[in-house]
């Protein structure tokens, strides 16, 4: 393919030849032989070529004697000779000569006269010889005689570097990110801009390093390191070399800040670490002194194995470690390591629940009241620790250790001890039946003293207590479900399955058990149809479903379906259905389960406006990570013939039937004689089958204390009660800035809580135009503490390498990332910075 220069000259040459009736001869020198290879493989329409080069006899003979009308164009390689020794002199005396040195097209090309821009163009004559690089030079420059030569050179380095605007910060940033292969250094070094492209290094950033870019990137990233508050001490010498002064420091810091938002960042400061030797620099240091920095993912990893180490070894310093963590929450790797840091923060919650001793010799409507005010938190900061582990996808070593012993706590300092006692106070009860305690099976007697006129009953199968908590504290702050939400709790029948919880929540004036199944006045219950034939035969109004079909439906289907409707009963099974199949996957479907029942309750508020729902459970669960040991299991249960056998109780209506140390109730049903058997604690009977994580059936707190949410008015929301961000406002005193790195205090004025969730914010600096000067910053507000000096965030400001003026007005600007469009503050600063570099 031949150059853009070629072709521009063609285009003349073809000018030159225009027909107006006379014969043409046109002589071309090309000393350089620039054009040789394209001219020879050419066919001019309008002449023929002739190629002089040292045959100018045949080249006369052929103008003046073989075709002397003819028109031709004699290209000849080299210097125009004295008029002394040129052989072609007479026929030049009547033909035209044409100049085409490469600076000259790209002159012409560009519409240049200006002797200034033709140096520039003559020292990167090849840049030009590219029709795509000249139109994309375009677009980061205008070309004209007023252009300066610099600008052009720096258009001239973001097209070969492919930078995002015309800057040398822009230009860097591509360059930096390619540091392995250097393909576009190479172009830029190619083409003659690479002393131009150091010298603008040089001075924008007041470098005076090494003039590699391995060797700059590497002063940068460590500079930034430093300027993130990092207190690294005393430094080997090793890192004499990386360290930056004055101004530059500044600068390097503002650099790396943008770049971090970069996706390339990752692969790159890994390879910097590596070069730098930060992991080993870390090694010796306390994680305080980084807290703050976040340049490198290997302090994030360091923090973390820190703490992890310091636990597994029986550290007690929960809140320094609690403050350090949260502090991580702005950390450019929280969501990566989100595992890592969230288990720290459930282990510890977990740890320290345990600390507390368990009440013993208490009620059983003391053990019912302490669970869901307290002890429940122990069940979810477990589940959370499990769940978080995992998640990780290459847990340290330390993590093993740390999720074992919270298994063994788990089991020895809260299962074994709560279980035992809450087993010997039911063996004080002779009825599954509790005063001042709520029961599923008087749910529908409750419901209907409300008398609703439209209401949804969403049942989740196995939404045990621990889990309806985290529900009730999402739904608190769910931006849609803007109404009333409580929480209590009802105690579930013996035995805790699917049957007899299900067919206690449904509308009955007596249950029946008959041959494995149960009945709701004499209707089965197994199944949706069913259901939906007990709710039916209640009232015609009444209906039940499953969640698949019901959020199936269309906005149409879905008030076709409600028309004829005032209570509707919809089934949901994620966490029982994980536990009855792939039981080690129960907690790691928690969460899709309370997605999917928001999902639900939004979708059928946002569609009917209906204000009024339920959300409950048949029965709850308990949870292992793993599975039970031998000495666990009474033997011989099957050999006793029992009528149902289970891991967690026994069915039976044979008197003789007897087991040592359990604990038993009659079954309320219609029918006399049956009792529930179930073992003592949360030990099992040995029966064939699976289920040794998750297991349900017994009498167990975990298995039977069910949540009861109820949501109502979503409609009739005052907005003082309207659930809204927690309050930051600008604490730090000052308003007057006299350096390019400062750092801001923010204060969280409320803790999160009740009507109050966590805040994200951002802040930077504009000027009066609205320009940003400074780099974008973000932080949350995500406290839970009474003590206003924990939830104070201080923020390090650097503001951009450009000129300020002391008599203009700045605002500092704070928002809310989820209201962008609204301040939470405009603060007007002065920025008084006695040195700067005009650019």
């Amino acid at each position: 393919m031949s150059s853009i220069d070629y072709q521009e000259a063609r285009k003349e040459i073809i000018k030159m030849f225009a027909n107006d009736g006379e014969r043409k001869i046109v002589f071309w020198y090309d000393p350089a032989k620039n054009f040789m290879d394209e001219i020879t493989a050419d066919n001019f329409d309008c002449c023929h070529v002739l190629i002089c080069d040292k045959n100018e006899f045949s080249v006369k003979k052929t103008i003046e004697h073989d075709q002397p009308h003819e028109h031709f164009l004699v290209y000849i390689p080299k210097d125009k000779p004295v008029d002394t020794e040129n052989w072609l002199l007479d026929i030049q005396m009547y033909s035209q000569e044409y100049y085409a040195d490469t600076v000259a097209l790209a002159m012409r090309r560009l519409g240049l006269s200006n002797p200034d821009l033709r140096r520039v163009i003559e020292h990167h004559a090849k840049f030009f010889d590219s029709e795509s690089r000249v139109k994309k030079l375009k677009s980061f420059v205008e070309v004209n005689d007023h252009t300066n030569g610099d600008d052009l050179r720096t258009g001239m380095l973001c097209v070969l570097s492919k930078a995002a605007s015309r800057s040398i910060e822009s230009v860097l940033t591509e360059l930096v990110f390619e540091l392995r292969h250097q393909e576009k250094f190479a172009e830029i070094e190619k083409y003659g801009l690479k002393d131009f492209l150091w010298n603008e290094i040089c001075r924008f950033y007041d470098y005076d390093g090494h003039l590699k870019l391995d060797v700059l990137i590497r002063k940068f990233f460590f500079t930034a390191l430093l300027e993130q508050k990092a207190d690294l001490g005393a430094l080997p010498s090793f890192y004499d070399q990386y360290t930056m002064t004055g101004q530059g420091r500044m600068d390097a810091k503002f650099f790396v800040e943008k770049i971090k938002l970069d996706d390339r960042y990752t692969a790159l400061q890994a390879k910097i670490a590596e070069g730098l030797k930060i992991e080993g620099l870390l090694t010796a240091r306390d994680i305080a002194c980084v807290q703050e920095a976040d340049v490198f993912e290997c302090i994030d990893i360091h923090i973390i194995k820190t703490i992890a180490e310091s636990l597994k070894n029986g550290s007690l310093d929960y809140d320094t470690f609690l403050r350090i963590v949260n502090g991580r929450m702005n950390s450019l790797w929280f969501s990566k390591h989100k595992n890592e840091y969230c288990f720290i923060t459930s282990y510890i919650s977990f740890l320290q629940l345990l600390e507390k001793p368990l009440p013993k010799k208490l009620t059983i409507a003391d053990y019912i009241r302490n669970y869901t005010q307290d002890y429940y938190k122990i069940d979810y900061h477990y589940r959370h620790i499990c769940a978080y582990y995992k998640a990780m996808e290459h847990p340290m070593e330390e993590f093993d250790c740390l999720v074992d012993k919270a298994d063994s706590m788990y089991q020895d300092k809260f299962l074994n001890e709560i279980g035992m006692e809450y087993s010997d106070a039911l063996r004080q009860q002779k009825e599954w039946r509790f005063a001042g305690q709520p029961m599923t099976c008087d749910f529908y007697k409750s419901l209907q003293q409300k008398n609703y006129k439209k209401c949804f009953v969403i049942i989740s199968d196995g939404l045990r207590y621990e889990i309806g908590q985290e529900l009730y504290d999402r739904v608190k702050v769910d931006a849609t479900l803007k109404g009333s939400v409580e929480i209590s709790c009802a105690v579930s029948p013996l035995p805790s399955d699917t049957r007899f919880g299900m067919a206690a929540l449904l509308p009955h004036k007596a249950i029946s058990y008959n041959d494995g199944a149960v009945f709701a006045d004499g209707l089965p219950t197994n199944g949706v149809q069913a259901r939906n034939a007990v709710l039916n035969a209640r009232h015609d109004s009444y209906a039940a479903i499953d969640y698949e079909t019901i959020n199936g439906m269309s906005r149409a289907e879905l008030r076709s379906y409600m028309a004829d409707k005032s209570i509707v009963y919809v089934y949901h099974n994620v966490i029982d259905n994980a536990g009855e199949h792939l039981e080690n996957k129960v907690f790691d479907v928690v969460d899709e389960a309370l997605d999917e029942i928001l999902l639900l309750v939004r979708k059928l508020y946002n569609t009917l406006q209906i204000s009024n729902y339920y959300v409950t459970a048949d029965h709850g669960f308990l949870y292992r990570r793993k599975p039970v040991h031998e000495s666990s299991k009474y033997s011989h249960v099957m050999s006793m013939h029992p009528t149902e056998a289970s891991k967690r109780y026994v069915l039976t209506n044979d008197d003789s039937f007897s087991i040592p140390y359990t604990i038993e109730f009659p079954l309320a049903v219609d029918e006399k004689g049956y009792r529930v058997v179930c073992p003592y604690g949360y030990d099992l009977f040995k029966t064939p089958g699976g289920g040794l994580q998750y297991i349900h059936g017994g009498a167990s707190l975990q298995e039977t204390i069910v949540p009861v949410i109820r949501l109502s008015e979503l409609h009739a929301i005052k907005n003082k009660d309207a659930i809204s961000s927690v309050g930051v406002r600008l604490k730090s005193i000052t308003r007057k800035i006299t350096n390019r790195s400062f750092s801001l205090d923010f204060e969280q004025i409320e803790k999160v809580e009740g009507q109050k969730k966590p805040a994200v914010c951002e802040t930077y600096i504009i000027d009066e135009e609205g320009n940003k000067v400074s780099g974008t910053y973000q932080f949350t507000a995500a406290s839970t503490s009474d003590d206003a000096v924990t939830r104070i965030t201080s923020v390090r400001f650097t503001l951009m390498n450009i000129q300020f003026d002391r008599n203009k007005r700045y605002f500092l600007i704070l928002r809310d990332i989820d209201s962008p469009t609204d301040y939470i503050e405009r603060e007007q600063f002065i920025i008084d910075i006695l040195a700067f570099k005009v650019l």
